[in-house]
């Protein structure tokens, strides 16, 4: 069963993207692309709690990402991905929320400034200022890994290049997700995988390469196309990468270049898989990134202990003013009433399971009384009817494979639990029932 689920949604996942590859290969310019990742961004929902914090950093914003069992030692900088000219910052604090989780970490992550306003190299020079920022804020270059999927790949590659030649002390690590390491666009893979990419055509590269990259002489410029660049003395690079991507060649072939680099590519994965956390190749390529980091970190358990126990300080706004040190769950809107804390949606679905299980029991109950006319009102329909009695059945088998589905959530006691409720007292008192165990659980 939970074989069937993947494959199911797997299927409607690539169906999905390969829908959104389409509309962006029919009108690949910038603004639509902004839109579509706004709209993607608005829809992300995140399994970790975690709490963001802004900072300033020179002209410009930037997070701390931080998650209730991480720690303050291991830091990563994460650079965000998009094009160079797209952010999506719920997206993107979710799957660093899901690193810092494994690795036991907290992370910077900036809002370098984006292209067209502001192309190359305004957003590497945006990153490096991040990274000198952690230097001078004390925080040792051996306990920080800078990360970055796609575009924020090539900036955190690029990094490397720039602070080893401006001689700042060097990273522990580096992880890069489908990163873009050649900026003239010549591995094989972009016409190879075309067609098998379900999230890009060649076209949308054509089309958003000149936006940040104006020049197009640049585009074998180390600082702009790392795969060109010396890489010998680099620190350890963990590069993870999708078999079917158009950008596949372009950590191939920086991983055949680097020494230090440990390339993996992932059998039809889509770009950024990682990201995508309802996906088993995600869940366990964020476990390798953690136990990658903390690997390359090495820090004692009471350290972490230590740090998780300190509280949070203020922070100041641009103008000295302090502001306060958390934003509250990243993943929550703090504007509406719904949902609630968990613990009362828990409440409101085992109340709705009561009611639906009273009326079960009390509809019988009456017409054994002689009262049919309530019993009537109360079904709304006579069970006579084929209509109502066809969706009663439906009903039963949706909620019954609905629980069969969450079965690797609830366990199997409580989803045979779930199923009996529904057979006996109805589906309506079997949803409300599996709603609550699963929020309870959750």
């Amino acid at each position: 069963m939970k074989l069937l689920k993947t494959r199911v949604g797997r299927r409607v996942f690539l169906s999905s993207l390969q829908f959104m590859r389409d509309r962006l290969a029919s009108k690949p310019d910038y603004q639509h692309l902004r839109a579509l990742a706004a709209r993607l961004d608005q829809f992300t929902a995140a399994p970790v709690d975690y709490q963001t914090q802004p900072v300033v950093i020179g002209e410009q914003q930037a997070t701390w990402i931080r998650v209730s069992d991480g720690g303050e030692a291991r830091v990563v900088l994460y650079l965000h991905g998009g094009a160079f000219i797209t952010e999506t910052p719920q997206l993107h604090s979710a799957l660093v929320a899901r690193i810092c989780k494994e690795a036991r970490a907290r992370a910077l992550m900036p809002s370098y400034r984006l292209a067209p306003e502001h192309p190359f190299p305004a957003a590497i020079d945006d990153c490096v200022a991040a990274y000198r920022f952690l230097l001078d804020s004390g925080v040792d270059a051996a306990s920080i890994v800078v990360a970055g999927d796609s575009a924020g790949g090539n900036l955190a590659l690029v990094l490397l290049l720039r602070a080893r030649d401006e001689n700042l002390p060097l990273p522990a690590a580096v992880v890069t997700l489908s990163p873009l390491t050649d900026g003239s666009f010549g591995g094989d893979s972009i016409q190879r995988n075309n067609g098998h990419d379900p999230m890009f055509v060649p076209g949308i590269f054509e089309a958003c390469g000149p936006l940040y990259m104006p020049d197009q002489e640049l585009a074998r410029n180390p600082y702009l196309s790392p795969l060109f660049g010396d890489l010998t003395s680099l620190p350890p690079v963990l590069m993870m990468v999708g078999s079917s991507e158009l950008l596949l060649d372009d950590s191939v072939r920086f991983a055949g270049k680097c020494p230090s680099a440990t390339l993996e590519v992932w059998h039809d994965m889509p770009h950024i898989f990682p990201a995508f956390d309802f996906l088993p190749e995600a869940v366990e390529a964020t476990r390798r990134i953690g136990r990658f980091i903390r690997q390359h970190i090495a820090v004692d358990l009471l350290e972490i202990e230590s740090a998780q126990a300190s509280k949070p300080t203020a922070v100041q706004d641009r103008e000295g003013r302090g502001v306060a040190a958390w934003q509250g769950a990243g993943h929550r809107r703090t504007d509406s009433f719904w949902p609630p804390a968990p613990a009362l949606q828990t409440l409101a679905y085992w109340l709705l399971a009561a009611i639906a299980a009273i009326a079960a029991i009390a509809l019988p109950l009456f017409s054994a009384l002689g009262h049919n006319s309530v019993a009537g009102l109360l079904a709304g329909l006579s069970p006579t009817l084929p209509a109502a009695s066809l969706a009663v059945w439906l009903g039963s088998a949706t909620v019954l494979l609905f629980a069969a589905f969450s079965a690797d959530r609830l366990g199997w006691p409580r989803t045979l639990l779930v199923m009996g409720v529904s057979l006996t007292l109805g589906e309506a008192c079997g949803l409300a029932l599996l709603l609550a165990l699963r929020t309870r659980r959750e």
